[in-house]
């Protein structure tokens, strides 16, 4: 009798084992799934290399022209000065980036241009070394890239203001995005339609209250005869907002680009 009781005593713990360890594996079989299967944390973490150019904004004269301010754009060797008109120069090209004078200057949104005198291809040069003036925006056609780049730091008065990239985007010339806006309804209708055109979806918070910035060059990224505009648009970092990293995904326009490209290069 004390053997049979024995023997089931054994047995049970056998069974009690078998069970606990197949609870074991399936917990671990379940962790294993979930934690190959969990997106990895989106890194916030960023790092802004701009140049100190307070003193540079206040300093810089022009004999025609006064200085508005400073811009450089991150990832790009541009850093260079911002004048109130355009500077023919020798070649009709100007050494500067310049304000467009057809806005008022109480607006909320300032817009820059720059030339691109040789990055005007569908492939467009990444190596800045290469580049000057504002070629070295069409860095930004690529993906990779345009994560990694999302600020711009623009001085005016000896004072740096940082603005995040919400908007890039090809305009021909007839509709480049040139247009006043005098009131909350057109800022928004505007800040609407520049993201409608962006070639990415970038998550930033943007509204008739900040602080705009719409930088821009030429480009025949369409081909030799197709001349257009590619523009960026950004909004001041608002008080209080940290800088960092935030995400940029391929837009539906992003896929029409590259079929546009590919179609005008035959």
């Amino acid at each position: 009798m004390k053997k049979r009781k024995k023997k089931k005593s054994i047995n049970a713990r056998k069974k009690m084992l078998i069970v606990t360890s197949l609870l074991v594996i399936i917990v671990l079989v379940i962790a294993l799934i979930y934690f190959s299967v969990k997106p990895k944390e989106f890194d916030t973490n960023i790092t802004l290399n701009f140049k100190d150019r307070t003193k540079d904004s206040l300093e810089f004269k022009h004999e025609d022209f006064y200085t508005v301010g400073w811009i450089q754009v991150q990832g790009t060797n541009i850093d260079i000065p911002v004048i109130n008109g355009f500077d023919y120069g020798e070649d009709g090209i100007s050494d500067y980036a310049w304000r467009s004078s057809e806005y008022d200057t109480d607006e909320t949104r300032e817009v820059i241009n720059g030339h691109n005198i040789i990055n005007v291809s569908s492939t467009p040069i990444r190596e800045m070394s290469m580049l000057n003036y504002f070629e070295g925006l069409m860095a930004f056609t690529y993906h990779d890239f345009a994560q990694d780049n999302l600020y711009i730091s623009y001085t005016k008065e000896g004072v740096e203001e940082i603005y995040k990239i919400y908007a890039i985007g090809f305009y021909d010339y007839a509709g480049d995005s040139n247009r006043s806006m005098s009131n909350p309804e057109q800022i928004k209708e505007y800040i609407a339609s520049v993201r409608d055109n962006s070639i990415y979806d970038y998550d930033v918070d943007v509204d008739e209250n900040d602080e705009l910035i719409t930088i821009k060059t030429c480009t025949r990224y369409f081909g030799a005869f197709e001349k257009q505009l590619f523009v960026i648009d950004a909004r001041k970092v608002r008080e209080d907002e940290k800088i960092e990293k935030y995400k940029v995904e391929k837009s539906k326009n992003f896929d029409m680009l590259a079929e546009g490209a590919a179609t005008e290069n035959g």
